[in-house]
């Protein structure tokens, strides 16, 4: 009977991921006249390419898009024809079709004409929870960042990743030379500003102790 009364919750439970599914894969991959659904879900994704021109080449940028056109490839070219579609996919299929297309909803942009802190701490909490290392996804160049910012921030770069006389030997050159040698001295070091940087949450090893916890006690 257990088995029995699981299986209709299970088979109820992938009914439903099945229609949520189908109403996100509508709003990623078809046009809005052409979106007939009942769940009234919306997306919004933020034009990052807008904001860094060249970002979609980026390795994430290149994951996302190569992900992208494979499910543009598997899902029909009708949206009439879309639901039989997610329900002949399995589970794994759907859930892996979801995160596509809630995936393209995140927004960790730090603009400063649309401040959302709050929206930021959770990117931070989310990054945490994912363990990112972004290491894997950027590497400081002169076009992407050394050239960017003062040379004071590129001495930092190099001490904090090299050594501090790595740095001084390279202080003394002009802006251009500086960040090019630094580039080639942060190369496959993992370097990476403050702001790239994920947070390694508190063990229950090496947590502080709660000083309320400590005098309830």
């Amino acid at each position: 009977m257990v088995t029995d009364l699981t299986a209709h919750r299970t088979f109820a439970l992938r009914d439903a991921l099945a229609a949520v599914v189908y109403a996100l894969a509508l709003k990623t991959f078809y046009p809005p006249y052409d979106q007939a659904g009942c769940l009234e879900i919306k997306t919004v994704s933020v034009g990052v390419g807008n904001l860094v021109p060249g970002i979609e080449d980026s390795p994430a940028g290149c994951r996302i898009n190569d992900r992208h056109a494979a499910w543009a490839t598997r899902l029909p070219r009708e949206a009439g024809d879309l639901w039989p579609v997610v329900l002949e996919l399995d589970t794994e299929g759907r859930l892996d079709l979801l995160a596509h297309c809630a995936g393209l909803t995140v927004n960790a942009v730090h603009n400063p004409l649309d401040r959302k802190p709050k929206a930021w701490a959770h990117a931070d909490r989310l990054a945490e929870a994912l363990h990112l290392d972004m290491i894997s996804y950027w590497t400081p160049t002169v076009d992407g960042y050394l050239g960017r910012v003062t040379k004071a921030r590129i001495r930092e770069a190099v001490t904090d990743a090299v050594s501090a006389e790595a740095a001084e030997r390279i202080g003394g050159l002009k802006k251009q030379p500086m960040a090019e040698a630094a580039e080639q001295r942060l190369a496959r070091t993992g370097w990476l500003p403050p702001l790239l940087r994920t947070t390694t949450p508190p063990t229950a090893e090496n947590a502080q102790p709660d000083p309320m916890a400590l005098a309830a006690e």
